[in-house]
């Protein structure tokens, strides 16, 4: 009966994430978080690591993270596109990272997706966010679009800061409401036009 009860919470956590494709990223129904039905998965001992994989142009264009419980078992797995494909293979460190993105205690999971233009030059990342109830992992379908997210543990948000045009500076602030991220305000500074102009017309 237990091991029942546990399928069925599984399959629960699996259909929510199939059904999403936003941004940047992408999964298949092959490339779901999975565990076994009769043993709930501890997030402490997940430990994750990442490949790249080329397009069908030749070009490196996707990254896969898989999350690993006794270097013998995948428990989880997605496969990202990154934000450029290029010729040459990714290369460098930081493209995972555990971090507690939703302030509850828990490492989450961010994934680097590279650089975009954002009025500026700007990181974007995936991210998933560890589910205690259901001991898996919940996709976080708004942080693809979040430029450069700066994570405020003291204020317990993320904010992100971009050009809007040549003279305006917007800054977003997301917070956690009801378990989900959603921005909650946006300012708009103006970067210097009026000074500007009045430079030239003296």
């Amino acid at each position: 009966m237990l091991s029942l009860l546990l399928f069925v919470m599984f399959l629960a956590c699996s259909t929510d994430m199939m059904g999403q494709n936003k941004n940047h990223w992408r999964t298949s129904t092959e490339e779901v978080t999975y565990r076994k039905a009769d043993k709930p998965l501890k997030r402490k001992k997940i430990k994750f690591t990442y490949s790249f994989e080329k397009n069908e142009e030749g070009e490196w264009a996707y990254i896969v993270v898989e999350g690993w419980v006794n270097k013998s078992t995948i428990v989880f797995t997605c496969r990202n596109d990154l934000v450029e494909a290029k010729e040459e293979k990714p290369e460098g460190k930081g493209w995972v990272s555990e971090t507690d993105i939703n302030f509850d205690g828990v490492p989450d999971l961010m994934i680097y997706l590279g650089l975009q233009a954002y009025g500026h030059v700007a990181g974007f990342y995936d991210a998933w966010v560890w589910n205690v109830e259901k001991a898996c992992f919940d996709h976080v379908d708004i942080f693809g679009s979040i430029g450069e997210p700066l994570i405020d543990e003291e204020n317990h948000c993320i904010t992100s800061t971009g050009r809007d045009g040549p003279d305006n500076l917007v800054t977003q602030t997301f917070e956690w409401v009801n378990g989900e991220l959603v921005l909650t305000k946006e300012e708009t500074e103006k970067l210097g036009g009026d000074e500007e102009e009045e430079e030239e017309e003296n």
